[in-house]
């Protein structure tokens, strides 16, 4: 959609994660070739400059988007295989720990919700 950024990394080792989980049919897939591309792909993809060109490139009356013919016609320089490799090595790690940060917040968020009240309620008490 044009002037939203909606975009997901689904990384092999977060399968049961996702194996719960319902996309809107808004979504559309992209897969690369090889896997050290991955992280070069997303972070290009998460970037001001994709965005910009996305909108751009959005066409429709009533909620403009792209469609596949749109993002196929987006160029991306592709770096060697092994400048891309290197890249994942430094990057990857950044994003596995966003993500593993994001998945702890919503344990301690649902854990608060939880205990919160029932300690407000004085059902549960805290020992000095």
């Amino acid at each position: 959609m044009k002037d939203s950024r909606k975009h997901l990394w689904t990384m092999e080792e977060d399968n049961e994660w996702w194996s719960e989980r319902v996309l809107s049919t808004g979504f559309a897939g992209i897969q690369t070739v090889n896997k050290v591309y991955e992280t070069y792909l997303y972070t290009y993809l998460s970037s001001d400059m994709f965005d910009e060109e996305k909108n751009r490139l959005a066409t429709g009356t009533t909620m403009q988007a792209v469609n596949t013919d749109s993002i196929r016609s987006i160029r991306l320089a592709i770096p060697p295989e092994n400048i891309a490799a290197k890249f994942d090595e430094i990057a990857r790690p950044m994003y596995r720990k966003i993500w593993n940060d994001f998945l702890e917040s919503r344990t301690l968020a649902s854990l608060r919700d939880t205990l919160l009240p029932k300690l407000m309620r004085g059902e549960v008490r805290v020992k000095d």
